[in-house]
C-alpha cells in the first residue's frame, strides 16, 4: 500500500499534489468534524480522482467525498454489508454544500483479467438486451441459454494474449454476481468500469456506486462540524 501511494505520488508535481489535497475538497472545521465522525486521523492521501469526489486513504480505510447523492444512498443502504464481491462501506454522513462523506474499506487494485471483464461487461450493458438484464439476475453461466454462453465465450477471446481467460469467466460470475445482489436490495448500478473494481481477497468487488439508481427513501445523519 505504501508503494502503491510512492509511485502514484511520483507522477503528481507538488502543485497537483496540493490541488488533489483534501484541504481543496473540505474546509479545515470540516475535516476535523468528519475526523471525530468517523474516528479516522490524517494524513489523509490522495487515491484518486473523478468527476464527482475524491478518495483519501487513512490509515486502513478510505475516505471518499463526493457529491452524487446517488452515490451516498447506494452506499448507505448496504452498510456493514460483507459481501465478497462488493467493497464494505462503515460509515456514510452528509457535509454543507452538498458534499457527503462515505468511509469504507481499502481494497488493492484489480487484476488485468479484472479491468478486462469490467470494460466488456461496461460495453454490454450500455449495448442493452437480454445478455445485459442477465447481470441484475444472475443465477450463474450455467443458466445462461446458448446464445447468452455463446456471446461470453466471444467476448473472453478477444481478451489480449497472457490473459488468463479462465479468471475472467470467473470474474464475470463475481461481478454479475454483485450487481445482482445490489439490484436485490434496491440499488441499479451500472457504471461497470475498470476503475470502479478493485480486488479483494483474489476476486473482483465492486466499489465506488456512483450515478445508481435506489428506490425508496435513505436517511443519511448529518457530520457535525
Amino acid at each position: 500500500m505504501k508503494l502503491l501511494l510512492e509511485n502514484w505520488k511520483r507522477f503528481l508535481t507538488e502543485e497537483d499534489q496540493e490541488r488533489f489535497s483534501i484541504e481543496n475538497r473540505l474546509s479545515t472545521d470540516e475535516i476535523e468534524g468528519v475526523s471525530r465522525w468517523a474516528g479516522i486521523a490524517g494524513p489523509f492521501n490522495h487515491l484518486g480522482t473523478g468527476t464527482m469526489g475524491a478518495a483519501y486513504l487513512t490509515g486502513d480505510k478510505v475516505l471518499k467525498i463526493t457529491r452524487d447523492i446517488s452515490e451516498a444512498k447506494a452506499a448507505a443502504t448496504i452498510i456493514g454489508v460483507d459481501h465478497p464481491n462488493i467493497y464494505k462501506v462503515f460509515a456514510v454522513g452528509s457535509l454543507p454544500e452538498n458534499k457527503w462523506a462515505i468511509i469504507t474499506e481499502y481494497l488493492p487494485p484489480a487484476t488485468p483479467e479484472m479491468r478486462f471483464t469490467a470494460t466488456d461487461m461496461y460495453t454490454t450493458i450500455r449495448a442493452g438486451g437480454g445478455l445485459a438484464d442477465r447481470f441484475f439476475n444472475w443465477e450463474g453461466h450455467d443458466s445462461l441459454d446458448p446464445k447468452e454462453q455463446k456471446m461470453i465465450s466471444a467476448s473472453i477471446s478477444w481478451a489480449p494474449p497472457g490473459l488468463d481467460k479462465e479468471m475472467i469467466k470467473r470474474h464475470f460470475h463475481e461481478i454479475a454476481t454483485a450487481l445482482t445482489f445490489l439490484h436485490k436490495s434496491d440499488i441499479r448500478f451500472t457504471d461497470i468500469k475498470p476503475s470502479n473494481i478493485l480486488g479483494k481477497n483474489g476476486a473482483a468487488a465492486v466499489i465506488d456506486l456512483g450515478r445508481s439508481f435506489v428506490r425508496g427513501i435513505v436517511e443519511i445523519p448529518e457530520i457535525r462540524i
